[in-house]
Formats: C-alpha cells, structure tokens, sequence
C-alpha cells in the first residue's frame, strides 16, 4: 500500500506543477532568458523537482542575479521564485551624450542602460560604443572608475567625474577643481586632498584648482 502510495505521489497529474511566480526585486520578472527557464518546470513533478538545480541555471545564466529563492507549494502545484539582482554602484555617460547612462556594477560589467540621471557617481568619458549588458567595461577605463569610486565613498557625493584623458580625472569639489591621476596611487592622491579641503575650510583659504597630479600637489588660488 504504502509503494503505491508513494507511486503516485511521484508520478500523478495532482502533483504537477501547474503554476509558477516570478517576482524581481519584488516586481513581476522581465527577463526572458528567466521566464523560460522557469517555465521548464511546468508539468514536473513538485516533489520530484530539482530547485537547486534551476537555481544554479539562473544565477550561471544571468550574471546580475545576487540572489535566487525558489519555494515550492506542494498542495498548490506551485513553484514561486524570488529573484534580487545586484545594485549599480557607479555609472558612464558620454561626452555629449548627457541623456545616456550606462549602469556599472561592483565587478565593473555593465547592467544597464538609462536615460534618466541614476543619481550615482558618474564618470562623463570622451565616447562610449559598442556596449552591451552583462559585458565588462573596457580595461582603459578601470582605473578611473575605481576612482571615482574611492573619491565618492571618501566625500561623500554622487556627481559627474569627468575623465579628460588617461592620466587626468577633473572633479569638481565645491567652490574648486580638482584634477586627479587614475594611473597613479590613488589612496595617497584621495587622502591628501582631504587634508587640503580640511586645512582650506579651517583657515578660510579659496582655491580655484587643485592639482593633485604631481608628488606635491599644486594649489591655484583665485
């Protein structure tokens, strides 16, 4: 009694799986490559069923996703899947191309693209063409992306980096203009030009550029 039991747990049309929910980021899910996936599962037996195995799929197969949860409502039939993908963190945005933005992840590949400001820190390069997501960004542009990183975390600000060429980083830092090297220590350039904004705030000193590209770093007054 007991196999036959057993039998048709695992093998009757009752526990198939006969629906199946997606949701991203708490949003019904968009991707195709996702949905297909998903729905490979329509029809299989629920109990049966390998969710590790769809969940190892999705996350090999879409590089964004930072985490998969896959529940399974036996009674229901129903197989639901939760879905986060990983923050942008920094973005790109063409010289004269204002209205695009490329959306950059912590590993530096590309997960989106966007017309509207994402409000993160934004490094404004001379062109950007042939783009495409889950691609990584150009090796050229890595180190002015990590500074841009740095500077944003050491001052807290969201703004317009603009890269002028490979060894010079324009940041406009309050009443001032910074210029930056991303090719050289980048941690020994950020920290001092924090003890220059400290100095210049306690002693009401007004800057018009600060060149942080040499050893010694050079202050234009206005």
């Amino acid at each position: 009694m007991l196999t036959v039991f057993t039998w048709w747990l695992t093998h009757s049309k009752q526990m198939q799986i006969r629906e199946i929910s997606c949701k991203s980021n708490f949003t019904p899910c968009q991707n195709e490559f996702i949905i297909a996936e998903a729905m490979r599962a329509k029809g299989q037996n629920i109990l049966r069923y390998d969710t590790k195995s769809l969940k190892q799929t999705l996350l090999l197969g879409n590089f964004s996703l930072a985490e998969v949860t896959i529940s399974k409502d036996i009674f229901a039939g129903k197989l639901a899947l939760s879905l986060f993908t990983k923050p942008p963190v920094l973005a790109l945005s063409a010289n004269g191309l204002p209205d695009r933005f490329v959306l950059i992840d912590q590993d530096f590949r590309i997960l989106d693209f966007r017309v509207t400001d994402p409000h993160l820190p934004t490094l404004s390069v001379p062109s950007l063409t042939n783009l495409q997501i889950g691609q990584s960004i150009t090796s050229s542009y890595i180190k002015p992306l990590q500074l841009v990183k740095l500077l944003s975390e050491s001052f807290n600000t969201s703004q317009i980096y603009t890269l002028l060429n490979s060894t010079t980083l324009i940041m406009e830092l309050d009443q001032f203009q910074v210029l930056l090297n991303p090719e050289e220590d980048q941690t020994k350039q950020v920290e001092a030009l924090q003890a220059i904004v400290v100095d210049s705030t306690i002693n009401k000193e007004a800057y018009k550029q600060i060149d942080m590209r040499f050893s010694k770093p050079v202050l234009r007054q206005n």
